[in-house]
């Protein structure tokens, strides 16, 4: 058998990129990888090109481990070494992944017990925390939104079933739905 040619070796290239766009895409938002490459400099393309075909073709690609975990795995790593800005995307990706804010909120706590106060605190405060709390916030808003139109909802009921009894029940129901 002979080595393969240059433009196979180009098209293995090739496969393994759309397959890391892919990983990184069903992540992220659809079309982040392209814009990650379009922006690059000349200089740093090779390096956005080097972690799309390895971490995310090459690690995240791999059976074996769901994405949740491999999350959770990522974001306890770069806690632990105080990689504050990876981690702070890396929540991101694991919320996306299907992580829970507690498990998370575990993670730090665990990362605090076995790498010190200081790496599972400054994880805690400067990066998942925020992460965590946006999602949060935004859950928040929308439980209230949803309690705002139950509770106009249940006024719209109860001043018809004063005033009209079952069958303005009935009619209030149809408006409101």
């Amino acid at each position: 058998m002979s080595p393969p040619t240059e433009e196979q070796c180009e098209q293995a290239r090739r496969v393994l990129m759309e397959r890391a766009k892919a990983e990184l895409d069903g992540m992220r938002t659809p079309g982040v990888a392209d814009t990650m490459l379009s922006s690059a400099s000349d200089f740093g393309r090779p390096g956005v090109e080097y972690v799309l075909r390895n971490a995310f073709e090459g690690i995240w690609g791999r059976d074996g481990l769901e994405k949740k975990y491999r999350s959770l795995v990522v974001i306890s790593i770069l806690a632990s070494t105080g990689k504050m800005a990876q981690l702070r995307s890396h929540v991101g990706i694991g919320l996306s992944n299907g992580l829970t804010e507690v498990e998370i909120r575990e993670a730090m706590l665990h990362v605090a017990g076995y790498c010190g106060f200081p790496s599972g605190l400054d994880a805690w405060v400067r990066a998942a925390a925020p992460s965590v709390r946006g999602r949060v916030r935004r859950h928040n808003e929308a439980l209230v939104k949803t309690f705002e139109v139950a509770q106009t909802q249940v006024q719209l009921l109860g001043s018809v079933v004063v005033s009209g009894g079952v069958q303005g029940l009935i009619t209030a129901s149809e408006v409101s739905s």
